[in-house]
């Protein structure tokens, strides 16, 4: 039993050891998978638990759930410079058909956000004043960056 402990004390100091490897690659999810093994060996190994939670939290979101969030991050409108040569009037009603990762930067630690440079297709319409409505299709390459809220919601501004 005592050389069992002890077995099971070396695996788990393995395990955290690996994850911090990976933290310190940017590898979060399979940080929170060591963590979690170091955990599984012996229970409160060290902050094991919170580590895997924390490197959870940092993996970036998936491709569909960062269309969604493109979508949400233009509710109130886009910038009249993603319309092509249109200078006034404003944008409502957005809609995103499709976005393409052109590059995911490295998680930014001192910030905590993910830097996405995407291309962004979609249409609105432009209100401008004493005329009619416009529906206004657009492609456009937009700086995102992708973070968590105070309650561990994504949400995603552009620049």
């Amino acid at each position: 039993m005592r050389y069992r402990k002890k077995a099971d004390k070396q695996d788990a100091l393995k395990h955290y050891q690996r994850a911090n490897t990976f933290m310190g690659q940017q590898r979060f999810k399979q940080a929170a998978m060591e963590f979690d093994a170091a955990e599984r060996f012996v229970s409160g190994f060290k902050d094991a638990r919170y580590q895997a939670e924390y490197a959870r939290s940092l993996v970036p979101p998936s491709h569909a759930q960062l269309q969604a969030l493109v979508q949400r991050s233009v509710a109130n409108g886009v910038p009249l410079s993603w319309l092509h040569d249109v200078h006034q009037g404003y944008s409502e009603h957005v809609v995103i058909h499709s976005i393409q990762v052109l590059r995911q930067g490295r998680f930014n630690l001192h910030k905590e956000y993910w830097p996405y440079r995407l291309n962004v297709s979609g249409v609105t319409d432009l209100e401008v004043p004493n005329a009619e409505e416009q529906k206004i299709t657009f492609t456009r390459v937009v700086d995102f960056r992708i973070f968590r809220d105070d309650f561990g919601g994504w949400k995603a501004t552009f620049r």
